[in-house]
């Protein structure tokens, strides 16, 4: 488990996002790998989230709450 600890935060330094705290890179590890394998998993830390999709892990800046009283008409 430390080589896949270390590859995660290679992973996460090489996208410019923040290092996780000991525990939370414990735990992402955990829902990365102990998921099932066609599980969406999400793991928010800060202003990041990890994702599986599909096989693949994606870290991208996690996503605002939106205003869900907002609605948009959509022209047919």
């Amino acid at each position: 488990m430390p080589r896949a600890k270390n590859l995660l935060r290679y992973f996460l330094h090489d996208r410019s996002a923040t290092m996780p705290q000991a525990v939370q890179l414990d735990d992402m590890l955990q829902q990365l790998c102990g998921a099932r394998e066609d599980a969406a998993v999400c793991i928010t830390y800060g202003d990041w989230q990890v994702r599986r999709y599909r096989g693949r892990v994606h870290v991208l800046r996690a996503l605002s709450e939106f205003d869900r009283s907002v609605c948009v008409a959509v022209a047919r």
